[in-house]
């Protein structure tokens, strides 16, 4: 039994809906339960939630939804619920089943697809911070070696980006597709804080989309481990809208009218981003400088020093408490 997460939640007059959308111990959850008696696991999403800065709303919807998909879990795939197994192509068959069990309106579909893409984000989260790792080094870090965008250059970067790629559109109807290029590169590389090396040798089979959320897999990173970073709202669209007009290529980011197939170099990356930089009056804009926002920007939103630092590739806690704004403090 679980009392503390029977929530209701408003929903349409539609009876079948108002049925899926509030959780009772008749959902199927008791195995679940009585496997987790502490529902460790429950907990560890709505502290996650809570960490979003999401109304309250949004996180007894996510709440109600991930118990709709533990019970779909454990009479659909029939396997013990674990954080492993929540996998993007497990919530995607889960999606096809809320198609034909649910009628929701527009606003609640809505609704339902924000839920699902935040339960996606926070399983692949715990799924990089359970993978075993090297004992954690300790180091000193400047923080004054540590230089990141703050919120109003970040907008007044992404405006200049906008900006070039709907005039290039205007002015160069044979070339536009270099600036879309450019743009993509530049917002992939401060959403997701990949390192330069792994930036430019990212290739398609790297990038997987789904129908609401997607993923990067880094394979030649500057450590052995591999890991997983999820790509936030702004990442996902910006990729989607580049896999609409790429030309045909191995690599994800490739040269201009390229005879053969080849990557973009870091010369090129940096060409791009001082033109960038230019347009948005932001002196000394770098693939470093990117992935330091990106840092920065997982720190001031809550997000905990060891799934930042799994995030990064990175085995050092104290490489992320730089990060952290004077006077503030992070769990770890």
């Amino acid at each position: 039994m679980l009392p503390i997460y029977q929530v209701n939640i408003k929903t349409p007059s539609n009876s079948s809906a108002t049925a899926l959308l509030t959780p009772t111990p008749a959902l199927g959850i008791h195995q679940y339960a009585k496997d987790d008696p502490g529902n460790t696991l429950l907990v560890d999403f709505e502290n996650h939630l809570h960490r979003l800065n999401i109304s309250t709303l949004i996180i007894r919807y996510c709440i109600a939804e991930l118990l709709r998909f533990l019970q779909w879990f454990i009479q659909t795939v029939d396997e013990e619920v674990k954080v492993e197994r929540i996998t993007p192509s497990v919530i995607q068959r889960y999606e096809k089943h809320l198609l034909k069990v649910d009628d929701l309106g527009t606003s609640n579909r809505k609704m339902q697809k924000k839920a699902l893409s935040i339960i996606t984000n926070w399983a692949g989260s715990k799924q990089i911070q359970n993978k075993p790792s090297t004992h954690t080094k300790y180091y000193a870090v400047n923080r004054q070696n540590h230089k990141w965008l703050n919120q109003e250059q970040q907008t007044h970067l992404f405006h200049a980006i906008e900006k070039d790629v709907h005039l290039s559109k205007k002015r160069y109807p044979r070339r536009w597709i270099t600036r879309q290029r450019d743009a993509s590169l530049v917002i992939f590389m401060l959403q997701t804080g990949l390192r330069l090396t792994e930036t430019v040798s990212l290739q398609n089979c790297d990038v997987h989309l789904s129908m609401h959320q997607g993923n990067v897999s880094i394979r030649h990173g500057k450590t052995s481990r591999h890991r997983v970073v999820p790509l936030n709202d702004k990442a996902y669209r910006t990729m989607q809208e580049w896999y609409t007009v790429r030309p045909p290529s191995k690599f994800l980011w490739t040269v201009a009218n390229g005879i053969h197939d080849q990557a973009l170099s870091g010369r090129a990356v940096q060409r791009i981003l001082n033109r960038y930089a230019k347009a948005a009056n932001i002196n000394n804009l770098t693939p470093i400088v990117c992935r330091h926002t990106f840092a920065r920007n997982l720190v001031s939103s809550g997000v905990r020093l060891e799934e930042a630092a799994a995030l990064l590739g990175l085995s050092s806690l104290d490489a992320i408490r730089a990060y952290i704004p004077h006077g503030e403090s992070s769990t770890c």
